[in-house]
């Protein structure tokens, strides 16, 4: 798969499909913000009227999904849901939950 991209309006949105493809966007586009979803980007847009001309989004990524566990930790993928955190935070964590 090949990254999507979109450019309008003085906006470069890039999607990543690969952690690597990821990375390489970041190299190319140092001053990128990164987000995985954009809930937080669209209210600077709408709310402070900021101005943002690089997005790479990382919520496309499936090695960046999910949540595993070791002996030792949980580990939580960075483009893992926040409701997928909650459900599993319901069964293994339930203080962390509750939060």
């Amino acid at each position: 798969d090949q990254t999507v991209e979109i450019h309008k309006d003085g906006l470069d949105y890039f999607i990543p499909k690969t952690f690597e493809q990821a990375l390489i966007l970041r190299e190319k586009h140092k001053n990128a913000v990164i987000t995985s979803g954009s809930t937080d980007l669209v209210l600077k847009v709408t709310k402070r009227k900021e101005k943002i001309a690089k997005i790479i989004d990382i919520s496309s990524i499936d090695e960046l999904q999910g949540i595993s566990e070791t002996n030792e930790a949980y580990i939580f993928g960075a483009g893992t849901k926040i409701e997928d955190i909650y459900q599993f935070s319901k069964q293994k964590l339930p203080a962390f939950a509750e939060i």
